[in-house]
């Protein structure tokens, strides 16, 4: 799960990624985000938000071609 996890992030914006690894290895809030990213707060959070979502469908769709190739084979 952690080299899919690492391959999902991969096909993310550097900014994306950037914002990923400041919430979650650094343990940032998104005040701490924002200000080592030198954006607004909102934007912080919402970059956040759209990096989330984006690895939500990223999983869902990586989960779902598994599945299947499960089932076929």
């Amino acid at each position: 799960k952690s080299a899919q996890l690492k391959r999902t992030v991969s096909l993310l914006s550097k900014r994306q990624q950037e914002v990923i690894h400041l919430k979650f290895y650094e343990n940032l809030t998104n005040d701490q985000i924002a200000q080592v990213m030198n954006i607004s707060t909102p934007a912080a959070t919402n970059l956040l938000s759209q990096a989330l979502k984006s690895l939500r469908e990223q999983w869902r769709l990586l989960f779902f071609v598994l599945y299947a190739l499960f089932i076929l084979l």
